[in-house]
């Protein structure tokens, strides 16, 4: 997957519309995960026609062409639980300028906090 095919406002998404499901291991058939464990995922039309109904069966067949296709409307983009902190869309580079700025202020506040020590 590459930045340019994801659609616009997706990343904003995954802030708003995720669930935990097994349906897309489910869909990939790999039905050997222990019984707690799921995943986080970008809730899509996938899920949606889940919710209303469409037969597992069904929707396998949508997914296999949703892979051949590249239609993330339809596969799983799995999301980690910090998902609802994303807010824009940036390139990493920019992110990671915005990590490091933000550790050297941590760093400089402690070394500060202990040199009063």
């Amino acid at each position: 997957m590459t930045e340019e095919s994801i659609p616009a406002g997706t990343l904003y998404s995954l802030a708003h519309t995720d669930c935990r499901t097994r349906l897309f291991d489910n869909l990939r058939g790999k039905r050997d995960w222990f019984e707690p464990c799921d995943g986080r995922a970008i809730v899509n039309d996938t899920l949606r026609d889940f919710e209303n109904g469409v037969p597992e069966s069904e929707l396998e067949k949508k997914y296999d062409v949703a892979v051949k296709e590249g239609d993330y409307s339809r596969l799983v983009v799995y999301a980690g639980t910090g998902s609802g902190l994303i807010t824009q869309r940036q390139p990493v580079a920019e992110i990671l300028d915005e990590i490091e700025e933000q550790f050297g202020e941590r760093v400089k506040a402690v070394n500060k906090h202990l040199s009063v020590l």
